[in-house]
């Protein structure tokens, strides 16, 4: 065999290798779920509303703040695994402030945790 044909087969045979790898990644990539967290608030007496600003703990670690969009819903995407706790607060702009404490809850890796969390 000539050594212009072995290595036209052999740059083949990789290229099918590369091409294999590279379909295998994607497939992986697309069945993987990003680990998140949802939270919905709702006001006493306003229902959902924008600008509540919800604050989850993760250990030790300074609080992570979201504020809620017009669906009064606060999203954390990409979180770390683990047990977070917090807070929800909301002020109307009328003197009158709500608040509520989140209980500590689980989340686990790939998972997308949802809570109910209603303020007074």
């Amino acid at each position: 065999m000539s050594s212009i044909l072995k290595y036209f087969l052999i740059g083949i045979m990789g290229i099918t290798v590369l091409t294999a790898c590279k379909k295998e990644e994607s497939e992986e990539k697309a069945t993987q779920v990003e680990t998140k967290i949802v939270i919905h608030t709702t006001v006493t007496g306003l229902g959902k509303v924008a600008g509540v600003h919800v604050f989850l703990h993760y250990f030790n670690n300074p609080p992570i703040e979201q504020i809620t969009d017009a669906d009064g819903k606060a999203v954390y995407e990409n979180v770390q695994p683990g047990y977070y706790y917090g807070k929800a607060t909301y002020d109307d702009g009328n003197g009158n402030e709500y608040m509520i404490g989140i209980p500590t809850f689980r989340v686990d890796e790939g998972k997308i945790v949802e809570k109910e969390v209603k303020l007074e």
